[in-house]
């Protein structure tokens, strides 16, 4: 846009490796220097100029070939929508090829003096799969059963803010 508009001022470039707020702050008090981050504009202008030109000829290569072939319809290609579509299709096979498994969890409701909350157990060894989730639901019912009425003790908890 700079370029169409002929501006021949100073430039300076927002660079941004997240999008939290702390991540946005720290990049706003330290812009780049237009000059330092040159090459980077130029490497993604060829990259665009790339797309476009791959792009274009290669989705008219391969559906003339499938159309001289019987095919109907357009393959587009393109650098960016070929392993974007590869994993979208890798995904598909994955939960076509999916399993259900039956697995338990073992939720407690707890309170102290100022506060409830849930807890939930989080199983261990012979009773997990792959996934660490219980598979065995009779040792589930009998640690049930076992805890239930019982008094508990915090050994530690953690407060994140998110």
């Amino acid at each position: 846009m700079l370029t169409c508009c002929k501006w021949r001022g100073p430039i300076s470039r927002l660079w941004l490796s997240a999008l939290d707020e702390t991540s946005i702050r720290k990049a706003l008090d330290n812009l780049l220097p237009g000059a330092d981050t040159e090459p980077l504009y130029q490497a993604g202008l060829a990259r665009a100029r790339a797309d476009w030109l791959v792009g274009i000829n290669l989705t008219r290569a391969y559906t003339l070939t499938d159309r001289s072939r019987g095919g109907k319809s357009l393959l587009s290609m393109g650098r960016v929508q070929t392993p974007t579509l590869k994993l979208i299709v890798d995904r598909d096979l994955e939960i076509k090829a999916f399993k259900p498994v039956n697995y338990f969890d073992l939720t407690g409701r707890f309170s102290t003096d100022a506060h409830g909350f849930v807890a939930q157990w989080v199983p261990h060894g012979v009773f997990v799969d792959q996934e660490d989730r219980c598979t065995n639901r009779p040792a589930a019912i009998e640690l049930a059963q076992q805890l239930m009425g019982q008094r508990g003790r915090i050994d530690q908890a953690e407060t994140r803010h998110k």
